[in-house]
């Protein structure tokens, strides 16, 4: 798997992804598609064979795992070119990294021509990357293994890291295509273009949720646009998404072959026409989760009065504790985490601390509420939280 890591916009990160991760193998049934979808689609009912263990080869090599292809390769004679990413420092624009890498097999008694590269230049505020995938099935026993003897596909990322006193983002322009065959389909080709600009800022302590319910110190503003077109036997589509931020929450306009069309059948469309390529090219949606924890303590006390975590959702939990009332209060959705913080002395005015996080964001903040208590909220990204 290619993952192009963005440790801490992942708000831009996720919506991103929907279309930088494709090409991983086809399976479009006209069964899993609304009516709309199949006729846009034409009525391809066999699904091809995913090249999910051919995609992967690079990061199965480098973890030791063994794959059909992987097998073939060690068992005939096949010269090797390997450099896998520990081994060249990645490619860096703001918070994401490209790990570069390259992976050469062939040779005359090789039953595989197999390729996979990517490579860059790194300038001072971004990189260019490009990116080339080639597979060629040289035997009978190769051509087995997988529908798809042959796929090349080649394409260029651009990105730019955009910095400011209160946050940052990332411009970037992306093209991704190629072609290839399908022993039973026939050939195929594709086109995958996305450009856009995402900025993200955030400010100190919060105070009450905005009337939409977002929190004041985090704004994005920017969008873009994409572009998906597939051809393969008598079958064509064009897909196209638009989207733009402002404040928070992203708008967006959907078409299929010029078409205007509900989100969820646009992405119905999306995902199920996966052309095969390098693999899954993505921005980070590694398996983790956030785990978030709120304390409030008492000038002069080292030990907590209260404390109260989660693990996402939504939570509220009331204490009362020496005659002071607090209120821990946890939104969670997609795209960020609040925790709003009451706390309320018996006979006088509460005071209030509110502070968000991104999806993927370990941070620490402390604030001072009325001259003697402090409030402190944790956030940390963890492979498994615990309640």
């Amino acid at each position: 798997m290619l993952t192009f890591k963005m440790t801490k916009y992942s708000v831009a990160a996720r919506s991103i992804r929907c279309v930088l991760a494709v090409l991983t193998g086809v399976c479009v049934s006209a069964g899993q598609l609304s009516e709309a979808s199949a006729g846009a689609l034409g009525n391809l009912e066999t699904p091809i064979v995913s090249l999910g263990a051919l995609t992967s080869l690079p990061e199965n090599l480098q973890k030791g795992i063994s794959s059909p292809i992987g097998t073939l390769i060690d068992e005939n004679d096949c010269q090797r070119k390997i450099v896998m990413p520990e081994e060249q420092p990645p490619l860096v624009a703001g918070e994401m990294q490209v790990p570069k890498f390259t992976v050469e097999i062939s040779g005359p008694g090789c039953p595989v021509t197999y390729m996979a590269e990517l490579t860059g230049i790194q300038e001072p505020m971004g990189f260019t990357a490009q990116f080339k995938f080639k597979y060629a099935a040289q035997s009978a026993e190769a051509k087995a293994l997988y529908d798809i003897d042959a796929t090349e596909f080649v394409g260029e990322l651009r990105a730019v890291g955009l910095q400011s006193p209160t946050g940052g983002g990332i411009e970037f322009s992306f093209k991704y295509d190629g072609k290839g065959n399908s022993q039973s389909m026939g050939p195929f080709s594709s086109l995958n273009q996305m450009n856009g600009k995402v900025a993200i800022s955030m400010g100190g302590a919060m105070g009450p949720r905005s009337g939409s319910g977002m929190p004041f110190n985090l704004k994005i503003e920017g969008g873009f646009e994409d572009l998906l077109r597939f051809d393969f036997k008598n079958e064509s589509a064009e897909l196209k998404s638009s989207t733009v931020f402002s404040g928070f929450a992203p708008q967006a306009v959907y078409t299929v072959n010029g078409k205007n069309v509900p989100e969820a059948e646009y992405k119905t469309i999306r995902d199920l026409v996966k052309l095969p390529g390098v693999g899954d090219i993505g921005l980070g949606e590694e398996e983790s989760t956030l785990e978030c924890k709120a304390e409030v303590t008492r000038a002069g006390m080292s030990v907590p009065m209260a404390s109260s975590r989660s693990c996402g959702g939504f939570k509220k939990e009331e204490m009362d504790v020496d005659g002071v009332k607090m209120i821990f209060d946890f939104n969670s959705d997609p795209n960020y985490t609040s925790i709003r913080v009451d706390v309320c002395p018996a006979g006088a005015a509460c005071g209030m601390s509110e502070r968000a996080f991104l999806p993927d964001e370990t941070a620490t903040y402390v604030d001072q509420l009325l001259g003697t208590y402090t409030v402190t909220t944790t956030c940390a990204v963890v492979p498994v939280c615990t309640p």
